[in-house]
């Protein structure tokens, strides 16, 4: 009776083992997906973050030949 009761509580080891593949290749899509938005995002603020220094340089040039 006891084997019976194991047998319907009893979890499928390979029904486990495909879960938690699956889990962990979900896992590793969505921080592949979230890395790869962070970096878009790094790369887009850099950008903007130069054509800000660059503009600001150009404005003290300006600034500077004014003064002169």
């Amino acid at each position: 009776q006891l084997n019976q009761i194991k047998q319907v509580v009893s979890v499928d080891e390979e029904y486990i083992t495909e879960n938690i593949k699956e889990a962990l290749s979900d896992g590793k899509s969505i921080i592949e997906r979230q890395k790869k938005e962070l970096n878009d995002a790094i790369k887009e603020n850099i950008a903007s973050l130069l054509l800000y220094i660059k503009d600001f340089f150009q404005e003290k040039k300006l600034d500077q030949k004014f003064l002169n």
